[in-house]
């Protein structure tokens, strides 16, 4: 439901929804998390994009987990994803909005968030109702389970002048990919750098180096408002290059790794169970 558009128009739903002391629309229920996509919106630099579109996202996931309109005007002044709500554009710049009149931030939001939770009531799906999902999440759950088990064990890898940095840009990326349940993820450097918690330029240089050692690969370019998109699964090896004793081609591990004998050949099976593909996946995001 996060990844709809914004309706052209006002939707209306089919029994009256009930009011705060406000005035404010909302969806009766418990208070529950936002939505891993709106809750990455919630932090996403707007101010560079489409601030609409990513405001849009917020408040679809709020009004979904039942929050109220108090509980999102609270993070209009300091979260970047609710940019569109405090500012709009001046040509390639953002101004503040006016203290008063339809376009104040208190205006927009309003409109917004009733657009938000009749778009939420009138819509037919509901949280758990795509039967793809277990087998999505149990695919990237493995996918981003291997990357981190192989970055653990190339510790010297991580031990260099930059080692710590790039560390962060891969787990960066397999953080977006969870939420994304994709490989393939959009990450221009500005949001690597917010999330990693490191300069634009700092990340940048990282993603190259990781690119370069082949653990992820940049799949598509950035073009216009869209940031470059990378994936933490690169395609294999040529299977032309000398292999190793173990019978793992050489090309295929990173060039900083120390281990290189690693092995599959293992005696123990996959604990896992079928199905745990889901619980993994939000075990791996809160790692």
């Amino acid at each position: 439901m996060v990844d709809d558009t914004e309706p052209a128009h006002d939707p209306t739903a089919r029994t009256p929804l009930p009011v705060d002391r406000h005035g404010h629309l909302y969806l009766p229920g418990g208070r529950r998390p936002l939505p891993a996509v709106s809750a990455a919106a919630l932090q996403a630099d707007a101010a560079v994009g489409d601030a609409s579109a990513v405001a849009w996202t917020v408040l679809i996931g709020a009004a979904s987990a039942r929050w109220r309109h108090d509980d999102v005007a609270a993070l209009v002044p300091t979260s970047p994803g609710l940019e569109h709500v405090r500012t709009l554009r001046q040509g390639s710049t953002r101004a503040p909005r006016p203290a008063r009149g339809p376009a104040s931030a208190a205006m927009v939001l309003r409109r917004q968030w009733h657009k938000a939770v009749q778009h939420v009531a009138t819509t037919a799906r509901q949280v758990g109702a795509d039967p793809t999902f277990d087998a999505r999440a149990d695919a990237i759950a493995a996918a981003v389970r291997a990357v981190q088990e192989r970055a653990d064990a190339t510790a010297g890898r991580w031990g260099t002048r930059t080692g710590p940095t790039d560390r962060r840009v891969l787990d960066v990326l397999c953080t977006l990919a969870l939420q994304a349940i994709s490989a393939d993820v959009e990450a221009d450097t500005r949001r690597v750098a917010l999330l990693a918690g490191i300069g634009r330029e700092t990340a940048r240089t990282g993603l190259l180096r990781l690119a370069g050692e082949g653990w992820i690969a940049l799949t598509q370019a950035a073009s216009g408002p869209h940031g470059a998109r990378w994936t933490i699964t690169p395609p294999p090896a040529d299977p032309a290059v000398a292999v190793l004793a173990d019978g793992v081609p050489e090309a295929a591990i990173p060039s900083g790794a120390v281990h290189k004998g690693v092995t599959t050949n293992r005696s123990q099976a996959d604990p896992r169970p079928a199905g745990a593909g889901p619980a993994e996946r939000l075990a791996l995001l809160a790692r």
